[in-house]
């Protein structure tokens, strides 16, 4: 790769064109050196050295050289250069010919001519030629020959990056899901007996069937597995927390076998004789008294479980009296997950439609699908990328194409959150070089657009082009 070097930009001048060499004219007898064309505001300043030296016009004859800014359908004329032989120097003397639009010399008498002039600016010159038309001309002006050479062609279009952006399609995807949750079922003391009338048992029991009907009355959802782990607190034996929570949970879960008619294949059970993992977060999350020695011995899995609760309610029985009140009974739990898949939708009206109201059941492709139909521009085609990081938000491909859509927009902030959890591919550091090029950090952004062209990146070596021929950096 060739090395790549940054340009500082003038502030005086915004932009500027050289010629990078000499340019003959008029069959080689002259040349145009030093050409230069620089633009400050609305206004351009051009400069040359022309070279007659080698130049020989008879008396009665006139050089004519004029300089022309030209496109495809406009043209401006700058001042004329007028090289006159002896008499018809002294002849267009007399008749006042030079002025601001024209330049008189006489022949042989100079051998460089500095030529500077001001042109008012307009937008069509961004691109144009300046091109020198030459004429000789004999007596009464008759033209004996006629050429034209181009000097130079300026570049005044605007300095701004205009990124290709990189949107990826996500691969396909089964849409397997879940849902989740706790029931506190109240069971009477050291029994497995459900009672669905008891206690708080009637909204407990309400959240299970709320949770199961939400996916079972989809018709665009297959419920596939559905599993309870019931869990016991590490009050009393071990023994017999064992029976108890295994025994509550087949119970919570032939309840649901028998509301639903669910056959029994679908249905997973598990059990947590004592849930030590739950006491200690619940622990961690208060101040009481002696807490870390409490801890220290609840994470002691090298003592007997029923070891642990004695230890505990020996040596802290304030503190074990409050557990038991505040924190055991949360302990003895049911947690609940439905398994499920969704259908596949490939309707881009009917994926906009679940869009707005159940994101959830949508795989990224899906989403990918609906924004291709809609305008790149628009309001709707960026929160199409939003909701998509939202429902996957450790997904690289969401979080890329968010990134794209955020710079689109020039939400630098928002890029930069969702480039963190882009990963490092090299679309990832195409995106983050285009980032930095976007705000104008050329030197930042150059090494992650070099890296990202390294690996194939194909847009990459893209951007660099384009900073190198609109002279934001400059390639030797």
């Amino acid at each position: 790769m060739k090395k790549i070097v940054l340009i500082i930009m003038t502030m005086a001048l915004a932009l500027s064109g050289r010629a990078n060499s000499d340019v003959s004219i008029f069959d080689g007898d002259a040349a145009v050196r030093n050409i230069s064309v620089e633009k400050l505001e609305r206004t351009l300043y051009v400069t040359m050295d022309i070279d007659v030296a080698g130049l020989k016009v008879k008396s009665e004859r006139e050089l004519w050289l004029r300089p022309q800014l030209t496109s495809d359908h406009q043209s401006y004329s700058l001042p004329a250069v007028m090289i006159a032989g002896h008499n018809r120097y002294y002849q267009a003397l007399r008749a006042d010919l030079a002025s601001d639009s024209v330049l008189l010399y006489r022949a042989g008498r100079q051998d460089l001519i500095s030529y500077k002039t001001m042109v008012p600016y307009a937008d069509w010159m961004e691109s144009a030629n300046l091109v020198m038309d030459e004429d000789l001309c004999g007596c009464c002006s008759k033209e004996l020959l006629s050429s034209d050479d181009l000097l130079t062609t300026l570049d005044f279009r605007p300095r701004v990056f205009e990124p290709e952006w990189a949107y990826i399609t996500p691969p396909a995807e089964v849409k397997t899901r879940a849902l989740s949750g706790s029931a506190y079922i109240d069971f009477p003391v050291n029994r497995t007996e459900l009672y669905p009338d008891y206690r708080r048992n009637p909204d407990e029991l309400a959240a299970i069937r709320k949770t199961i009907d939400h996916v079972r009355n989809d018709a665009d959802i297959t419920i596939d597995s559905l599993s309870v782990i019931g869990y016991a607190s590490p009050e009393g034996p071990y023994d017999n927390n064992v029976r108890l929570a295994a025994g509550r949970t087949a119970t919570l879960i032939g309840y649901v076998r028998d509301l639903y008619s669910f056959p029994q294949s679908i249905l997973r059970k598990g059990s947590v004789p004592e849930d030590w993992a739950g006491l200690e977060k619940r622990l961690l999350l208060t101040d009481i008294a002696n807490r870390d020695a409490i801890l220290s011995i609840v994470r002691d899995t090298t003592i007997e479980p029923d070891a642990r609760d004695w230890k505990i309610r020996r040596e802290f029985p304030v503190q074990y009296q409050w557990m038991l009140r505040e924190i055991y009974p949360a302990l003895r739990h049911s947690d609940y997950t439905v398994h499920y898949t969704v259908v596949d939708y490939t309707d881009p009206e009917k994926i906009g439609q679940i869009l707005r109201t159940e994101p959830q059941k949508l795989s990224l492709g899906e989403m990918f699908t609906y924004a291709n139909t809609l305008d790149p521009e628009s309001d709707e085609f960026r929160e199409v990328f939003e909701v998509a990081v939202r429902m996957y938000p450790d997904s690289p491909v969401a979080n890329l194409n968010a990134a794209n859509t955020a710079l689109r927009h020039k939400d630098f902030k928002a890029a930069d959150a969702y480039l963190a959890k882009a990963g490092d591919s090299a679309d990832a550091d195409y995106l983050r070089g285009v980032a930095q090029a976007m705000q104008q950090n050329y030197t930042g952004a150059l090494p992650l657009l070099e890296k990202a062209a390294a690996a194939g990146f194909a847009k990459a070596s893209e951007a660099i082009s384009q900073l190198v021929d609109k002279k934001l950096i400059e390639q030797k």
